[in-house]
C-alpha cells in the first residue's frame, strides 16, 4: 500500500501536482480531509480544486472534502486500490455498438455501402467516448473496446479503410473517444477474437491474424489503448513449436502493432509457465488469467504468477483477468464458463493492495463491475446468491516428482465442498 499526506500549509498547486504524481503511478484517492475551513465551503472546495486541476477532480470523485481556504491544512491520503476493467459491452446502461453482416452490405452499391458503413463506425466511436465517459463517472478505470468497433474492416470482400470514403471523419471520431478516455483516467484495451491465431500452421489463418492485429493496433493508436491480448493458440507440432512459430510471426508485425501484442495464460493449452519463456525473452507483457489458471493450473501459486506476470509489464500498471465459474467448483464438471457476477472469494486477497488493472469477465457486464468495487470499498457485500462461492486463498500447488522419463504432470488444486448457488 502506498501512501501520500501533505500535511501543513499546502496550497492547491501542490495538492494537485502531488496528485498528479499518485495518479500516473497507478493509486486511486480514498479520502480527502481539508482540515482548516467551514462545512458551508465544502461545495466551494470541490469547485476550485477541480478547476484547479482536473486530475485532481477525477481523483476525488465522489469523496467529500469538510472545509476550504486558500491557504490550507491539507492531509490528502492516496492509497493503491485494484482498478476495475469492464469488457465491451453494457448490460442495463444505454450504450449499444452497431455492427453489420457481409451479406448485407455485398447487397449495396458503392456509395450507399460506403455511406453504411461510415454511420456505423461514426456511431461507434460516439458510442466509444461515451462508454469511456461513463466509465470515468462510475469510478471504472479500464475498458476493453469490441474488436468490431469497425464494422467488416478487414473482411477480405467488403473490407474497407479509415483512408477512404467510408472512413470520413471516423479518425478524428475515434481520436475524440481516446481523449475522453485519457482524462477519465480509463486504460482502454483490445482482446482479438479467437479465429485471430499468428501461430496456425494454416498459413492464411496467419496471414489474417497478422493483418487483423494490424488493423486493431491502427485503431489503438488512435484512441489511446494500450495492448491487444491474445492467447498461445493451439498446440500444433508440440507447444515449443507453435509458440516458436508464434514468436515468428509477431516479428512479422509492423513496429506499432508488434509494441502492443500481449500474451495470456488460457484455460485449455498454454498455462502461466508455458509462456513465460516466449514473454520474458521477447519482452511481450504477460496478461494473468487467475480464472484460467484455476482452469488449467501449474506448478506456480496464484501469488507466484501474479508476481512473475507483473515483471513483464517492466514497470508499467500490469493487467489481469478475474472471472467467477458458473458451476461451483466443489461440484465436478466445466469450471470454464463465466458467471453472471464476481464471487468476491475468488478475487486473491494480496490483489486488494496492489496497483493493477483487473478486466472483469463477467456476464452481468457493468453491473457486476460496480458490485466488486462496492464490495472493495467495503460499501456492500455482494449478495451470496449470485455467484457460487469458493474459497480466495485457492492456488496451484507444485506437482509431485515424476521420473525424468515422464513429464512432469500438473497439479491438482482441491477445494472443500460448497453449497450451490446459482447466478
Amino acid at each position: 500500500m502506498h501512501v501520500l499526506t501533505l500535511a501543513g500549509q499546502c496550497d492547491l498547486g501542490r495538492a494537485a501536482e502531488a496528485t498528479h504524481r499518485v495518479h500516473h503511478g497507478g493509486a486511486r484517492a480514498e479520502a480527502v480531509d481539508v482540515a482548516v475551513g467551514r462545512d458551508e465551503h465544502a461545495s466551494a472546495a470541490r469547485r476550485d480544486l477541480r478547476e484547479h486541476s482536473s486530475r485532481l477532480g477525477q481523483l476525488l470523485g465522489r469523496r467529500r472534502p469538510v472545509g476550504w481556504s486558500h491557504r490550507i491544512d491539507l492531509a490528502y491520503v492516496v492509497r493503491t486500490m485494484l482498478r476495475l476493467g469492464l469488457c465491451c459491452t453494457f448490460l442495463e446502461a444505454p450504450i449499444k455498438f452497431r455492427t453489420t453482416t457481409a451479406r448485407h452490405v455485398s447487397g449495396l452499391d458503392a456509395p450507399r455501402r460506403a455511406a453504411f458503413l461510415r454511420e456505423l463506425a461514426l456511431h461507434n466511436a460516439k458510442a466509444l467516448e461515451r462508454a469511456c465517459a461513463w466509465c470515468a463517472e462510475h469510478e471504472v478505470g479500464a475498458f476493453r473496446v469490441n474488436s468490431g468497433i469497425l464494422p467488416l474492416y478487414t473482411h477480405p470482400q467488403v473490407g474497407w479503410s479509415l483512408a477512404g470514403p467510408e472512413g470520413a471523419g471516423v479518425a478524428d471520431a475515434l481520436r475524440a473517444a481516446g481523449r475522453r478516455a485519457q482524462t477519465g483516467g480509463v486504460r482502454l484495451s483490445f482482446h482479438p477474437d479467437q479465429f485471430v491465431v499468428p501461430g496456425s500452421l494454416n498459413p492464411d489463418v496467419v496471414e489474417s491474424s497478422l493483418r487483423e492485429l494490424e488493423y486493431q493496433a491502427e485503431v489503438a493508436e488512435l484512441i489511446g489503448a494500450e495492448q491487444l491480448t491474445i492467447h498461445g493458440g493451439g498446440a500444433q507440432g508440440g507447444k515449443s513449436e507453435n509458440l516458436a512459430r508464434l514468436g515468428r510471426a509477431l516479428d512479422r508485425l509492423s513496429p506499432r502493432a508488434r509494441a502492443v501484442v500481449v500474451l495470456e495464460n488460457d484455460d485449455r493449452v498454454y498455462t502461466v509457465e508455458d509462456l513465460l519463456p516466449l514473454c520474458e525473452a521477447a519482452g511481450i507483457p504477460l496478461i494473468y488469467d487467475v480464472h484460467h489458471h484455476r482452469c488449467n493450473p501449474d506448478s506456480l501459486t496464484i501469488e507466484a504468477a501474479t508476481e512473475r506476470a507483473a515483471a513483464t509489464w517492466r514497470g508499467r500498471e500490469p493487467w489481469a483477468h478475474l472471472s467467477s465459474p458458473c458451476m461451483p467448483w466443489s461440484e465436478k464438471g466445466d469450471h470454464r464458463p463465466h458467471a453472471d457476477y464476481i464471487d468476491p472469494a475468488d478475487v486473491p486477497e494480496f490483489w486488494r493492495t496492489r496497483t493493477m488493472t483487473v478486466d472483469i469477465e463477467a456476464k452481468a457486464k457493468e453491473l457486476a463491475v460496480l458490485q466488486l468495487g462496492r464490495w472493495l470499498r467495503g460499501e456492500k457485500e455482494p449478495p451470496a446468491t449470485k455467484t457460487p462461492a469458493k474459497p480466495a486463498a485457492r492456488v496451484a500447488t507444485k506437482a509431485p516428482a515424476k521420473p525424468a522419463t515422464k513429464a512432469p504432470a500438473k497439479a491438482t488444486p482441491t477445494t472443500p465442498p460448497r453449497t450451490r448457488a446459482r447466478a
